[in-house]
């Protein structure tokens, strides 16, 4: 093997899990070398984004350890595979899970203002403390970490809503955070105003042609039990805010945003006189309003496993097009089958914040 070219050498390394790559690491010096090298380290997240295709691995933030689940389907019909894997959640992720980008996974301590990025298969992490006085920060009022493709750094944004003590009303402010630069950099890039509300705990971004998007209401015309629905977006490139309209029509109970064959998408829970239904939308032409097409409906009539009451977020598409949901209050994973109208629990012990995942040697 050392007398193979170092291109050869790399190629048949790259495709091998970060546990054995670490295992290799101590086999010689050259070896230690090549898997360091920050040019191997592209390749092998390369070939764990392609792996991702045909296999679909899901990343579970337990409050005690973190948990993976991959899910496969044998293309010569031999059914389902689900793998689990437990992971040593490190002491430095503490308080709300932000997300997860090639491998790696961020958390924001909201009562000290601490960002924390870790690459949990590798133990490491990077902490940095936001100079965000604490005394005004009433609400996170919606988060996201990933890369942007424009400058290809990793990012954190936060829309902190605060009350100054002197206007009538809370404003909230976007940060942009660049964890990786040389100082840790952040800046406070605009301030909007409060009108737009929360509608759980915090908002999840979606990122999608360089914009996070979230969903939030707007609290000026919220009335009676439906929710009149905004999706806000935060330009990564620009630094400027905007809002795109939700489908118009249905009346919503709940509804959740993600991205399905690159169009944004929505998964509302729709009121149908006593009984309810969950209908999947995309945006086939960005920004156009009009442009929103239904795709299905998932019903609780077609799919014992559904139930009226529960919230559905889609975490993901499957190769061959089936939907990977997340659901809440029961914590379960679900593969919705679309071409049989059915779903699957592949594991009941999920979590309402499961994202898409990629093992990697990137370290913060």
């Amino acid at each position: 093997m050392q007398q193979l070219p170092v291109e050869i050498l790399e190629e048949l390394l790259s495709w091998l899990s970060v546990k054995d790559l670490l295992r290799f690491k101590s086999v010689c010096k050259n070896w230690n070398s090549i898997i360091s090298s920050h040019h191997f380290i592209n390749l092998h997240l390369k070939k764990s984004i392609s792996i991702s295709s045909s296999r679909s691995r899901i990343f579970l933030p337990h409050d005690k350890a973190f948990r993976t689940v991959e899910y496969s389907r044998d293309p010569r019909g031999g059914g389902d595979r689900i793998d689990f894997q437990t992971l040593p959640r490190p002491k430095e992720t503490i308080g709300t899970f932000i997300g997860t980008c090639d491998g790696l996974i961020c958390y924001l301590d909201i009562k000290t203002m601490r960002i924390c990025v870790s690459n949990p298969f590798l133990g490491v992490s990077k902490t940095l403390d936001l100079n965000v006085d604490t005394r005004f920060c009433t609400t996170i009022l919606f988060l996201w970490f990933g890369r942007e493709s424009s400058d290809d750094e990793y990012k954190v944004v936060l829309g902190i809503k605060s009350y100054d003590g002197k206007s009538n009303y809370s404003k909230y402010h976007m940060h942009l955070i660049k964890p990786f630069s040389d100082n840790c950099s952040w800046k406070s890039t605009r301030e909007v105003d409060g009108r737009l509300e929360l509608i759980w705990y915090f908002g999840e971004g979606i990122l999608l042609h360089g914009i996070v998007h979230c969903l939030l209401y707007d609290r000026v015309t919220h009335a009676g039990p439906t929710v009149d629905y905004v999706v806000f977006t935060y330009d990564l490139c620009r630094e400027s805010v905007g809002e795109i309209s939700m489908p118009v029509g249905p009346h919503f109970l709940h509804a959740e945003i993600g991205v399905i064959d690159g169009c944004l998408s929505a998964i509302c829970n729709v009121s149908r006189g006593n009984s309810a239904i969950y209908e999947v939308w995309t945006m086939k032409e960005y920004e156009v309003k009009e442009s929103w097409t239904k795709l299905m409906n998932i019903s609780r009539g077609c799919d014992y496993h559904m139930s009226p009451y529960w919230h559905l977020k889609l975490v993901g598409v499957t190769a061959n097009g089936d939907l990977i949901l997340s659901c809440y209050p029961k914590h379960r994973l679900l593969i919705y089958k679309v071409a049989e109208k059915k779903s699957e629990i592949f594991t009941s012990n999920g979590h309402w914040s499961a994202r898409m995942y990629v093992e990697s040697l990137v370290f913060p």
